[in-house]
């Protein structure tokens, strides 16, 4: 159980990023919070800057258990383990915004170091894990 959480980023009343004293990342959008570990997080920032500049995708998968699919009204689905997050296109770019201002204030729990795999911006750095074995937690 999290007894300490450190706010990173916000966007509004239901739409924030913090970590917990587990380096564990509490993501909140509106309707819940998706407990990821670090290397979830980058994860699922990969998966959403490529959707964001690449508009004809229609799936994208990784590794672990992350997939985002795109609907043909340009609503966006993003699997997180069992758990689904329905995204407008503007929703879409608010997340990634979200995710884009806490990168640099989590540099503490996203390690440098890590090769990563082709198509994973470097500029995200590396982390202390393999990318594979992604564990989710939902609230």
């Amino acid at each position: 159980m999290c007894r300490h959480t450190t706010m990173v980023a916000q966007l509004g009343d239901y739409q924030y990023l913090a970590y917990c004293e587990h380096s564990t990342i509490h993501l909140g959008w509106r309707y819940g919070t998706f407990h990821l570990q670090p290397v979830d997080f980058l994860r699922i920032v990969c998966l959403l800057e490529r959707m964001a500049v690449e508009p004809d995708l229609i799936e994208i998968k990784d590794e672990g258990r992350c997939c985002l699919i795109r609907q043909q009204n340009g609503c966006c689905q993003l699997w997180l383990g069992n758990a689904l997050l329905f995204l407008t296109p503007a929703d879409l770019l608010k997340l990634l915004e979200l995710l884009r201002l806490a990168i640099p204030r989590l540099g503490h729990i996203l390690v440098d170091g890590l090769d990563w795999p082709e198509g994973v911006p470097q500029s995200y750095g590396g982390i202390s894990q393999g990318l594979s074995g992604a564990s989710f937690g939902v609230n």
